[in-house]
């Protein structure tokens, strides 16, 4: 929090685990705040900034506090420098569900509040602040729910069935806020669509675009999406910036800026770090990890197999260049399932 950022919440696992102590760092000093910080003890603990001086906090209160996973069931607001037994109850849930918070959504001005609760690893229940009142977002409960500016996300695990149309499983859609909480999904935007060799792996937003982590058998893809006076327009990408096979993108700052971290790494190529531009996705390397063995000679090709049932399976070899395709030379098979 802070213009421009000054505060932030570290979370420090001193095991590796799921559980972690929270401190407050001020980052134009470099150093933790020691004046009326905010801080929590080891537990599995959600913190959200509301304002610089409010946060909202789940985590282990005391007896009854936590779901039987171990995860906050109780959200409370906490105001800096009051004592945390002070905090004042704003959420809180079932002990059978995996966990309750409660966050806030910053962009291009639009602030929202949120209220949520984790049902089961797939299923969750999301209410949002309309002036005084929380009001469910009445979506299916495996739908995964964002916001870009004043539009809704749904990220879509299973067919959904509106009253205007019906989208497959693996969509991304956009809907005025406004309008689906009136109950109209009549401006529904597709976003992405799956194909039988298709699938959104993730998307990223920035301060003025939508990117898009696509998998085309199982090859990274970008797209990259503008929004634009209530539109979503598609962005042309050079297909040569997106040979490398697998691709983790994230946002520097989404609030501020339309740079990218991006980490590629292929057969042949050691993981490589970019910061590039949303808008034109062309970079030179910044950071590389040590070459493990000489590459050269070396190429990479993709090839299909059909399974009994007919499915296209994708597989990739890696050879020299020279290897005769005859059906004589010895391989090292390697496969890797989804879970998905």
């Amino acid at each position: 929090v802070g213009v421009p950022y000054q505060l932030g919440l570290v979370s420090l696992s001193p095991g590796g685990s799921d559980a972690a102590i929270v401190r407050e760092f001020d980052l134009n000093l470099r150093e933790f705040v020691t004046v009326n910080p905010f801080t929590l003890p080891e537990a599995k603990s959600s913190v959200h900034w509301v304002s610089r001086d409010v946060v909202w906090v789940g985590t282990d209160f005391g007896e009854g506090s936590l779901t039987t996973s171990g995860y906050p069931r109780v959200v409370k607001e906490w105001y800096r420098g009051t004592p945390l037994s002070e905090a004042k109850t704003i959420h809180e849930r079932l002990a059978e569900d995996i966990s309750a918070s409660a966050y806030v959504t910053h962009h291009h001005g639009h602030v929202y509040m949120f209220r949520h609760r984790q049902i089961s690893f797939y299923l969750s229940q999301t209410w949002i602040q309309v002036g005084v009142d929380y009001i469910k977002v009445e979506a299916p409960e495996d739908i995964t729910i964002s916001t870009f500016e004043d539009q809704f996300l749904f990220s879509l695990r299973e067919e959904w069935a509106t009253a205007e149309a019906t989208y497959p499983a693996g969509a991304l859609l956009s809907c005025p806020i406004t309008d689906f909480l009136a109950g109209s999904t009549k401006h529904m935007q597709t976003l992405f669509t799956p194909s039988a060799r298709t699938a959104l792996e993730s998307h990223v937003d920035t301060k003025s675009y939508m990117v898009l982590n696509i998998l085309d058998d199982v090859k990274s893809q970008l797209r990259v999406l503008k929004y634009e006076a209530g539109k979503w327009v598609e962005l042309k990408t050079d297909p040569a910036q997106l040979e490398i096979s697998n691709l983790s993108v994230w946002a520097v700052d989404s609030d501020e800026s339309d740079e990218l971290w991006v980490t590629s790494s292929g057969y042949t190529q050691p993981t490589t770090l970019l910061l590039t531009h949303a808008g034109h996705l062309t970079s030179p390397p910044l950071k590389q990890l040590p070459v493990q063995y000489n590459t050269e000679g070396l190429v990479v090709r993709q090839y299909h197999a059909t399974s009994r049932d007919g499915t296209r399976i994708p597989y990739f070899q890696i050879a020299r260049q020279s290897l005769p395709l005859d059906g004589q030379s010895p391989a090292l098979l390697y496969g890797y399932g989804g879970f998905e």
